[in-house]
């Protein structure tokens, strides 16, 4: 996905592609080719450039002044004293941009939450009376960072002149550092002029308020068309492949691919399902607790801890428990472990700061009892 999103700048040239764990192709699309943005994001950057004796700007000077005949360093200091003057221009412009779109945001709040609240930029949004001072505010915000973006790209170009005349020490790692930096604002000015000011009808656009912080967002609204044109015509030979590719249609029909080739654009493709080496029939179990509270309601986390005790210990340990969020595994992991260590059990959690391969290892030791409690990638073990 860093390939098509670059242009094909990451990988070797290739023709041939094969996909494993297939069902994650459209949420790693979308994630790929998805944009995210905040104040901190840019004021890293801005701040790297408006220190006059550190940051990245700082050092480029420094380097070019020592080697460099007068006239060139001039040239240098005067692209750098620029850069420093439309970086307090842009903080402050930043400063106004977040405060006035936090200001609109408010107003279309549900109320503050725990969680994070998201707000579809629709063109009913776009159409209230606050809207255009955000417009404005941004307006001016990026014609700073676009005037930024160039004097990156000047700077790193006199970086490599003077390299090839007098040579600079880390001159390759600084002229990349330069250029990152201008093509990261550049990529949030063009993002958020589409946000803000001209949406693209494929892409769905939001912001997000969390706690003191706001972010905007954007992600492409079909990812089909994007796997056409970029793999699967442009490849010649394409082979997706997982245990979960089907899906079973309405009424108890068969598994099939049609959900897949729907979503991804791949009515052409040929098909092939393979059936599962496992009898689940005659080795799977499937309990379903009944007696316990809702998720939401009280007492609901004694009650799933406890279950986890009572099975984990009827069971010697040999228990995978996963878990949808960290701080849920961390809070869990903290409350079992006593009462699981009074039976010799070892209670092992994937956020313990062990790689997740060791704690596979030690899971999986045939006199091993322990607890392996696990999320995102341990769902596929």
């Amino acid at each position: 996905m860093a390939d098509m999103a670059t242009g094909n700048l990451v990988l070797p040239e290739y023709m041939d592609l094969i996909i494993d764990e297939a069902h994650h192709l459209e949420s790693a699309v979308t994630g790929g080719l998805s944009f995210r943005t905040d104040r901190r994001a840019v004021d890293t950057i801005l701040d790297e450039v408006a220190r006059p004796r550190v940051g990245m700007v700082a050092r480029a000077q420094q380097r070019i002044g020592a080697v460099a005949l007068p006239d060139v360093s001039r040239q240098v200091d005067s692209i750098a004293e620029r850069m420093r003057s439309n970086a307090q221009i842009a903080g402050s412009q930043l400063d106004d941009f977040f405060m006035s779109l936090d200001y609109f945001l408010q107003g279309l709040s549900q109320g503050r939450s725990q969680f994070a609240e998201q707000i579809r930029l629709t063109e009913a949004i776009r159409v209230q009376p606050e809207y255009p001072q955000i417009e404005e505010s941004w307006d001016n915000l990026s014609q700073a960072i676009g005037a930024l973006s160039k004097d990156f790209a000047k700077l790193a170009e006199a970086v490599a002149d003077c390299a090839a005349s007098y040579g600079i020490e880390d001159e390759e790692e600084m002229r990349a550092t330069l250029l990152d930096s201008g093509k990261g604002l550049e990529a949030v000015r063009t993002n958020v002029d589409w946000i803000i000011l001209d949406p693209q009808p494929d892409m769905i656009y939001w912001a997000e308020r969390y706690r003191d912080t706001i972010s905007l967002h954007a992600a492409p609204l079909l990812v089909g068309p994007l796997v056409e044109e970029h793999i699967f015509n442009a490849k010649e030979t394409v082979v997706l492949t997982s245990a979960t590719l089907r899906t079973a249609g309405y009424g108890g029909l068969e598994p099939s691919f049609d959900y897949l080739r729907e979503r991804l654009y791949a009515q052409h493709a040929d098909e092939f399902a393979v059936g599962s080496p496992f009898d689940y029939r005659r080795s799977t179990l499937l309990y379903l607790v009944s007696d316990i509270p809702e998720p939401n309601q009280p007492g609901y986390q004694r009650a799933l801890e406890q279950a986890i005790i009572d099975v984990a210990v009827t069971l010697g340990g040999r228990t995978l428990v996963l878990f949808t969020a960290n701080n849920h595994l961390s809070q869990t992991a903290q409350n079992i472990e006593a009462a699981l260590s009074a039976h010799n059990i070892t209670t092992l959690a994937q956020n313990s700061g062990t790689s997740r391969q060791q704690l596979l290892e030690q899971f999986r030791r045939e006199d091993s009892r322990s607890v392996l409690l696990g999320t995102r990638s341990f769902w596929e073990e």
